[in-house]
């Protein structure tokens, strides 16, 4: 516990010290992890059983002197740092592998201006993006988690972009041999979003509006598609899709997250803790700074951008294998 207290304050005890602990920094990922814990344990700090003459106690009582709102800044200065950090290190703060290809990251504000360009008039159309967006994630799937006889595919969509994503998958998916189902709860009014959801009705694709139980997820599907949330998500899921982010988590299907694992802060990460931990994950157009923190594979999709966008925004793609639609980081 004292290690975590230490780390959340953006320090770290020295191994050697015996007397009052030798302060040293603590790498962001520290940090941002050991506030996690700290959080839960800080109203059990004061009844904690040490010895009066242990590093642990001097750690504790140092900690002790400060205010419950002034820890509560301190998290906010940490959260803070990261982000000053991660937007400071721009592209260069990517996944291990998509630093050896040399691909840089996109955050939240980078992405919205890059889909604007790739929009501006003449340009693509957003069903162009939208369509293409789509078969890049039904090709990470398909890469993935290959359909062994009828493959049962669950893609779970929100009310933005990414939803739109999702729907587009699933017809893909349809052709590719999976037995795809839809959970649409919150449909926009916009006849973009009718037209994606007529096109899977016609083949026979369920678009539900109630999610199915943590249980029945595992058990009814092989595959999961999480399409709720994309980069511009901020704050706390609202009703439903906090309960549906929950059954999600509750359940041991293997997950596929689009763009951004849902819950996640595009430049920070899973702060709350409570956001999805996908298997695989797709980014669009480019990775997103919160990559850094997935373990699981990582597809890269959207072959779609043209050069003069991609210098413009630094952002060095790897080369897509003969046709394919992704590329695996």
């Amino acid at each position: 516990m004292c290690r975590h207290i230490c780390a959340a304050t953006m320090w770290v005890p020295a191994a050697t010290s015996r007397s009052l602990p030798c302060l040293q920094p603590a790498s962001l990922g520290v940090q941002l992890r050991a506030y996690r814990r700290l959080s839960g344990l800080w109203p059990h700090v004061a009844a904690q059983p040490v010895a009066a003459d242990s590093s642990q106690r001097r750690c504790l009582v140092y900690l002790a002197a400060s205010s419950a709102l002034t820890l509560g800044r301190h998290a906010e200065r940490v959260r803070c740092t990261l982000l000053r950090r991660r937007r400071r290190l721009g592209g260069e703060f990517s996944t291990a592998r998509a630093a050896t290809l040399g691909v840089a990251t996109l955050g939240r504000e980078a992405a919205a201006a890059l889909d604007e360009d790739l929009m501006s008039t003449p340009g693509f159309s957003i069903d162009q993006l939208m369509e293409l967006a789509g078969l890049s994630v039904a090709s990470a799937v398909l890469e993935a988690f290959p359909p062994k006889g009828s493959r049962r595919a669950l893609l779970v969509c929100g009310p933005g972009n990414n939803g739109g994503d999702g729907l587009v998958a699933a017809r893909h998916l349809w052709h590719f041999g999976y037995t795809p189902v839809v959970v649409y709860p919150v449909r926009p009014a916009r006849q973009l979003f009718t037209n994606l959801v007529v096109q899977c009705e016609q083949l026979g694709i369920p678009v539900l509006t109630g999610m199915p139980t943590s249980e029945e997820v595992t058990e009814g599907f092989d595959v999961a598609v999480d399409a709720i949330f994309g980069f511009s998500f901020k704050g706390t899921p609202r009703a439903p899709f906090d309960s549906i982010l929950k059954t999600l988590r509750a359940s041991s299907v293997k997950l596929v997250s689009v763009d951004i694992p849902s819950g996640w802060d595009v430049e920070l990460g899973d702060v709350s803790g409570e956001g999805l931990r996908p298997d695989a994950l797709v980014s669009l157009t480019a990775p997103k700074p919160c990559a850094a923190d997935f373990s699981g594979r990582h597809f890269l999709g959207g072959r779609f951008v043209p050069p003069g966008i991609a210098e413009k925004y630094g952002l060095r793609l790897p080369p897509y294998p003969g046709a394919a639609q992704v590329v695996e980081l």
